[in-house]
């Protein structure tokens, strides 16, 4: 009898301005993974939009933005609203995400388990004690 398993959706990744070493670091990261796959990168924000149409990718890792170059992730956010994308800052040290819904957060250090969470889209923020104190409904 075949196998009927259903195979995990695969998240399409793009990679953009990641310096060399960190780029190989996170693509043998999510060469590991089943359910991930790098299908294409840049060195600059120019064709991101384009490339991302064209690979259907819907996981965007970026490198430092500029403030002018933050208009084209809200392109790609108005064009494709399920796109994700990850900024990592610092060598992997300070990593935000942004989400069309609209939704910006700080994750700090990009470890390994923290990236696969992030492109999964798993929760990445551990709710502490204060918060349920002041009110703050998640």
């Amino acid at each position: 009898m075949p196998d009927t398993a259903v195979l995990p959706h695969t998240t399409r990744i793009v990679i953009v301005e990641i310096p060399t070493l960190l780029r190989e670091i996170i693509g043998e990261i999510i060469a590991e993974q089943d359910d991930m796959e790098i299908v294409g990168e840049l060195g600059d924000l120019a064709d991101l939009v384009e490339l991302a149409r064209r690979t259907d990718a819907s996981f965007v890792i970026a490198g430092p933005t500029h403030p002018e170059l933050d208009a084209v992730y809200v392109h790609l956010l108005a064009e494709r609203p399920s796109t994700r994308v990850l900024v990592v800052r610092r060598e992997g040290r300070q990593s935000t995400l942004y989400e069309l819904r609209p939704h910006a957060e700080v994750l700090g250090e990009l470890s390994p388990e923290t990236l696969l969470t992030v492109i999964r889209g798993g929760e990445t923020v551990e709710w502490t004690e204060p918060f349920s104190n002041t009110g703050f409904v998640r």
